[in-house]
């Protein structure tokens, strides 16, 4: 579906004159990309829209995306697993958002995980190789990140602001549990 779109807006922007035939291929695969990156954005505007709780969507999706982008973590085989895998997520954790423990005992959760992403990151997977020198820029960008976004829950939390903490925290955690099977298979080996 996202490689149908790509090709329909490259195919759109070829036909208006906004790009060349000859850059067909370069244009599909940053539309692929750009569309890929935004998919959790959209799954969590949809599932909150749907459940009423546009706000959480957004606050858990945001530090998700945001650190998860540098700090690696499990990628499934294919694009539709992905998708399906990202939306059951993404509706489990804006569930758990209910349930889970506010003040600090949430946020004592929250540096765990937060301290772990910064330990174990970046994740060089097998579908999302990287190189030297990108794994010492990721760690800096993803400490960076996940310090700001931890700092944010706290502060949510100091100003009486626990849905927003809580949902800041769950975004962090989901990113460590994303980590965790490639941790175990790389500690294995």
């Amino acid at each position: 579906m996202i490689a149908r779109w790509s090709k329909l807006l490259t195919t759109y922007l070829i036909q208006n004159h906004g790009i060349k035939e000859e850059d067909r291929e370069l244009y599909e695969y940053a539309a692929y990309s750009l569309f890929l990156s935004l998919q959790p954005l959209l799954f969590a505007l949809v599932l909150g829209l749907v459940t009423g709780k546009i706000e959480r969507c957004i606050l858990i999706i945001l530090p998700f995306t945001l650190i998860r982008k540098f700090a690696g973590g499990y990628h499934a085989g294919s694009t539709v697993r992905c998708l399906i895998s990202s939306f059951f997520l993404l509706s489990i954790t804006l569930l758990i958002s209910f349930y889970y423990p506010g003040g600090w005992k949430g946020l004592l959760l929250m540096i765990g995980g937060g301290i772990s992403v910064i330990i174990c990151s970046p994740i060089d997977h097998e579908n999302k190789r990287i190189d030297k020198e990108e794994k010492r820029e990721f760690k800096r960008i993803t400490a960076r990140i996940t310090t700001i976004w931890m700092i944010l829950s706290v502060l949510s939390m100091w100003r009486r602001m626990e849905v927003v903490s809580i949902c800041i925290s769950l975004g962090i955690l989901l990113t460590a549990v994303l980590q965790t099977p490639c941790v175990i298979s790389r500690r294995k080996n």
